[in-house]
């Protein structure tokens, strides 16, 4: 448990500066700004610390400061960041709805390819390390 804490914090510090820098990169490089559209690494960084790190490190102080609250209040929490999460994809999925025929065209059997490659991969190496 607690190095599943410490990775995760671990992966949204390094978030905050890492996704901000391959979108803008992507953007660059793809000509994704060819209609003149600018991407902000700044506000980019500040939403991904606004979303992932925040809600991390509240998390954190939380259970280092209350850890009996933390631990009653965790099974609710559990349900509520479930709840939050379906919210925010209907949100996207609402927001991007004009465009989510072509983006599946686009990119759909991509995505799904790298997930299902990823995904295997990832059970391999559980499977190899366990076994060992």
């Amino acid at each position: 448990m607690a190095l599943s804490i410490t990775l995760t914090a671990i992966a949204s510090l390094v978030s905050v500066v890492t996704v901000p820098l391959i979108v803008a990169i992507a953007h660059a490089r793809l000509a994704l700004g060819a209609d003149g559209a600018e991407i902000s690494i700044a506000a980019t960084a500040l939403r991904m610390f606004a979303l992932v790190t925040l809600p991390v490190l509240m998390g954190l102080a939380l259970r280092h400061l209350a850890s009996s609250f933390a631990i009653r209040f965790e099974p609710l929490a559990r349900r509520i960041s479930a709840a939050l999460f379906v919210l925010v994809l209907l949100g996207a999925i609402w927001q991007e709805r004009a465009n989510i025929v072509d983006y599946f065209a686009l990119a759909g059997a991509a995505t799904l390819a790298l997930n299902l490659v990823m995904m295997t991969l990832a059970w391999a190496i559980a499977r190899t390390l366990a076994s060992g």
